[in-house]
């Protein structure tokens, strides 16, 4: 097999920048901060004293402007930004959509400035790293000290690090892993690829999938159909038409049986399977197996997703009522428990797992859609507002 080699990608780490001349100064590759130390814009405020590392803040919308709220749905943390993100290893970005001075920035738990706001927009940090494009087209990623790490070319890098890696796709598709220096360590030769998880990542070659380790070497050589990334130990695997689970070394587990299988989480894997007589047309439904692939809840859902703070989304099929002209049906969407049992009855059009007590949720009331958060019984604690 022969494995093509890269050219090499164009990085331009924040030493490079330092004593540049004039002429230079001009490069699309500046950083440019959105407003001036002290504008009223860049004011926080925090609420009921400093909350706990332990304590989840989960971004809303108040009156237009990103705030906080803590797990009781109460405002925790006030911006003046207009969009927040979760925080992710401490920080919590901050974006502002004014047409002149845009931009994103992240702020600690307490409120303060870690990196003021930049004009163009930021990605949550991952890996101790966070994408930018600073509006001129240029792309690269930031530090924790809101400094360039390295730049990238303008396309064909994922946004995010998962276990040091990200990857990187050449133009006619390919993948390959960049790693946090901005090197690309595992070349460019794959058609899919799963990110690194539990020190492996999914990949295939000529149509086949097979696993890989952080050199690039083959750990599970390509045989697959299909493969997913690895969780809990195990990923789920395509073969000839079927659907079962291996382990790192490429051993089967738990056989092909199932018409679809998703990843295990807290214990449990979401399956499909064909639940009609012999004989009569398919009639598919989905439940769950644990990792010895007993059946722990009978397939009985029309879609379901891997399971998150104890509970799991799922839709019976029920779809939308008439909404506003040119609105299309489609299906509701509720949760339920590791028993199986329907604690939610479908009614949210969009629906995010649970993460801790609260889990957002969209609804379409009056044809405009509405950002929630909804607790374990359903009741909504929180409506975002414009």
């Amino acid at each position: 097999m022969t494995i093509r080699t890269l050219l090499p990608v164009m990085v331009i780490t924040a030493l490079a920048l330092i004593g540049c001349n004039k002429a230079e100064d001009a490069d699309p590759r500046a950083i440019t901060a959105s407003f001036k130390v002290g504008d009223p814009q860049l004011k926080t405020e925090m609420i009921g004293g400093e909350t706990q590392d332990a304590d989840l803040l989960y971004p809303a919308v108040e009156k237009g402007r990103g705030v906080f709220i803590d797990s009781k749905g109460t405002v925790r943390l006030r911006t003046q930004g207009q969009w927040t993100e979760p925080f992710v290893q401490g920080l919590a970005a901050v974006s502002f959509v004014d047409g002149t001075r845009g931009g994103t920035g992240f702020i600690d738990r307490a409120g303060k400035w870690v990196i003021p706001p930049i004009k163009g927009r930021a990605t949550s940090f991952s890996d101790g790293l966070a994408r930018f494009n600073n509006n001129q087209g240029s792309r690269g990623f930031l530090d924790r000290n809101g400094k360039v790490a390295f730049w990238t070319l303008p396309a064909g890098v994922s946004p995010y690090f998962k276990e040091g890696f990200t990857q990187v796709r050449a133009s006619r598709g390919q993948i390959g892993f960049m790693d946090k220096t901005g090197n690309i360590t595992i070349a460019i030769q794959f058609d899919r690829a799963t990110d690194f998880s539990e020190g492996v990542a999914c990949v295939s070659q000529h149509g086949k999938f097979g696993v890989i380790d952080k050199t690039g070497a083959w750990v599970v050589r390509p045989q697959f159909n299909g493969l997913a990334a690895f969780s809990e130990g195990l990923t789920p695997v395509i073969l000839d038409g079927k659907a079962g689970y291996i382990d790192k070394t490429g051993k089967w587990v738990i056989e092909t049986r199932f018409t679809s299988t998703h990843p295990f989480s807290e214990g449990l894997a979401a399956v499909t399977v064909n639940t009609a007589p012999a004989g009569d047309p398919p009639s598919l439904k989905m439940g769950y197996i644990d990792r010895t692939g007993k059946p722990v809840i009978a397939p009985q859902f029309a879609a379901a997703e891997p399971f998150s703070s104890g509970m799991a989304i799922f839709t019976d099929g029920t779809m939308s009522p008439p909404g506003p002209a040119g609105t299309v049906p489609q299906p509701m969407y509720g949760y339920i428990d590791r028993t199986g049992h329907i604690v939610i009855k479908p009614q949210a059009w969009v629906a995010q797992p649970f993460v801790g007590d609260l889990a957002r949720v969209h609804h379409l009331p009056a044809g405009q859609m509405v950002g929630s958060y909804i607790d374990k019984q359903g009741k909504i604690i929180w409506t975002d507002s414009n």
